[in-house]
This record gives C-alpha cells, sequence and structure tokens, in this order.
C-alpha cells in the first residue's frame, strides 16, 4: 500500500548522474508532509520514506479485529513489501537511503496501545536488522522515532484528552531531525529531548527487568495513553499516523 507518493526528479547527482527521486508514502499531511518539503528544496536519490502508519486507541479486548489487521498491513506488511520491491535497485546501484517511521514506543510495550507499539517495535527490529544486512552495500537504513506530534489527526478523531497527546513536537520539527539522521547515516534517532529520556529510561531499566517489564513502567504507559476526562470509552476507528 502506497499512500501519497512526491518525487523530485528534477535535479542530478554529480556522483551518479542519475534522477534525483525521493518516494514518501503518507505525505499528505504531518511528519510525511514536511519531510517532502525538505527532500523538494535539496537534490536526492534513491531514497525510500517508509511515513506512512495508522493507529488504533484503546484496550485491546474492545478493538475491532478488521481495525487492528489493517493497521499491521498499513504499519508493516506494506512497509516489508515496498523495501522488498525497491530494495534490488539500490543494491544494484550501490546507493541509496531508507527511513523508516518508528515512535517511541518502538522500545517498550504501551498499555492502550499495545497492537501500535508492537507494530513500531517491529519496524525498529527491521530497520535494525537490514541496516546490519546492507552494512556493505552503500545503503544505509535510518529509524526516525518520535513521540506525540502535532497532527492533523488528532483533533479529527478526539485525541485531545488523552494525556499523551497534550505535549506534543511540531510535525516540521520531527521531520527536519529524521532528515538531518538519515543524511548522516544514523541507524536510530529518538526526536526531542523528552522522548529520548523516557527511551534512555527504558533502556536503562532493561537489564534489571530482562523478562518482564516493570508494573511501573507499565502503569506509566498506561497513565500517558488515558484519558485526562471522565470518558473511557474505547476508541474502534482506526486513525492515521501523518
Amino acid at each position: 500500500m502506497i499512500n501519497n507518493q512526491h518525487i523530485q526528479p528534477s535535479k542530478q547527482n554529480t556522483q551518479t548522474s542519475r534522477p534525483m527521486i525521493a518516494l514518501i508514502t503518507g505525505a499528505s499531511s504531518g511528519i510525511g508532509l514536511e519531510l517532502a518539503r525538505l527532500f523538494a528544496k535539496d537534490g536526492v536519490n534513491l531514497v525510500l520514506v517508509n511515513n506512512a502508519g495508522t493507529q488504533v486507541y484503546g484496550e485491546f479486548n474492545y478493538a475491532n479485529l478488521e481495525h487492528l489487521s489493517a493497521m499491521l498491513q498499513v504499519n508493516n506488511t506494506a512497509l516489508i513489501e515496498l523495501t522488498h520491491r525497491l530494495l534490488p535497485g539500490m543494491i544494484k546501484r550501490k546507493f541509496g537511503f531508507i527511513l523508516n517511521l518508528g515512535s517511541s514506543g518502538s522500545f517498550a510495550p504501551g498499555p492502550l496501545n499495545a497492537v501500535f507499539c508492537a507494530s513500531k517495535a517491529f519496524v525498529l527490529s527491521f530497520s535494525q536488522a537490514l541496516g546490519a544486512e546492507l552494512s556493505e552495500t552503500g545503503i544505509s537504513v535510518t529509524t526516525l522515532c518520535p513521540g506525540a506530534t502535532k497532527t492533523n489527526f488528532i483533533n479529527r478523531h478526539g485525541l485531545q484528552n488523552v494525556r499523551i497527546f497534550r505535549y506534543v513536537m511540531a510535525a516540521n520539527r520531527v521531520a527536519e531531525i529524521g532528515y538531518r539522521a538519515m543524511w548522516q547515516k544514523k541507524p536510530v534517532v529518538v526526536a526531542g529531548w523528552v522522548n529520548l529520556l523516557q527511551v534512555i529510561s527504558f533502556q536503562f531499566m532493561a537489564p534489571f527487568f530482562p523478562l518482564t517489564p516493570p508494573v511501573w513502567l507499565m502503569a506509566i504507559g498506561r497513565l500517558f495513553m488515558g484519558k485526562t476526562r471522565s470518558s473511557r470509552k474505547p476508541e474502534h476507528l482506526v486513525k492515521e499516523f501523518k
């Protein structure tokens, strides 16, 4: 599944003398759109940005199974299929960049966001493994891991009362961090110092709880994903992460 592709073919790469092309999924708004704007300013060659994604909010028991499956199709299956189709051309040219969109939820389980966080953990694991496989090919793989980001879907789907969305980063700032990290060939980048501190705390505690996440971590995760007002009705709609 490829959503809203933005292509910038106008410039030439002086190293390869080939048209410069960026393929960005999920670029109609939010982080994807801001990335498209950044690429439009520069000449790029053989860059794949897997930004499209969805989310299902609420308790797993009440979630619509079709919506969960659709989320996995976009967040994981489409990413694998698109990468697998485009990678051979990159390898043949011995040049290219892949930027995948993970999440701060890639690093720890997320109550009320269980399947989404699991899908983003998959993205991070896959990207790191693929990057290792491609280390001798001239192709880099970067995973951008933002936290809550100010995009249209927050208001559109009534997530204003979810605590984690009360404090958000601007989409253009997240895009700039990912864009810079990709060109620097960083394997992973966490957007924002607050999110980075959160991830570091997860990583610091992991050796002490190698098999079971600590109870306090699960409690904090549920607190942040909970709503600030009395409504506790689970959401059954698939919400786009753009």
